[in-house]
């Protein structure tokens, strides 16, 4: 039931968003995806920092594996988002324009430096030191950065849903 239920909770604002018609952007079935993704890559970094900090109770559970699976989820994230930007960009006029603001605009610095450099590439970079150093500091810094990306991918695709009015004729 706790499976069911974090499943559910791990896609469900991606269902609300997409399923808006009037804002292209938010429209469509890769952001359930994304955000399931995301809550997927969430779980595994957490359970790893709960197994170093003794936190994890009597899991066995092989740690290079899931850091493998971190990278692994880290990299689909990355293939997913530039997926998105690029269906966005090839569908309407309205999802280019929003598709624009978050790569141009006024929320680009955030995008870009807070989703994109702090989201992906330094969470993959911390986790590759981690990796090799094992350092739990690194650890806590890959979760603060995976933490502080995924709140910024989703705060601005939030703010550059752009509305499409409706046509009277």
């Amino acid at each position: 039931m706790a499976v069911i239920s974090a499943l559910i909770i791990s896609i469900y604002d991606g269902f609300v968003m997409s399923s808006s018609p009037s804002l292209p952007f938010w429209n469509t079935a890769l952001l359930p995806m994304f955000g399931f993704n995301e809550a997927f890559l969430g779980g595994v970094t957490l359970t790893i920092l709960l197994i170093h900090f003794g936190i994890g109770g009597n899991l066995s559970v092989n740690l290079n594996i899931l850091e493998l699976v971190e990278v692994g989820l880290l990299l689909l994230n990355l293939l997913l988002l530039i997926v998105y930007l690029m269906t966005m960009f090839t569908s309407n006029l309205t999802s280019k324009v929003s598709a624009l603001l978050l790569l141009r605009g006024k929320y680009a610095p955030y995008f870009l430096g807070g989703g994109i450099f702090t989201g992906v590439i330094l969470t993959l970079l911390l986790i590759f030191y981690f990796y090799f150093t094992h350092q739990v500091l690194a650890l806590a810094g890959v979760a603060l950065a995976s933490l502080l990306g995924d709140f910024v991918v989703r705060f601005t695709f939030l703010k550059v849903g752009v509305y499409t009015p409706l046509s009277y004729r």
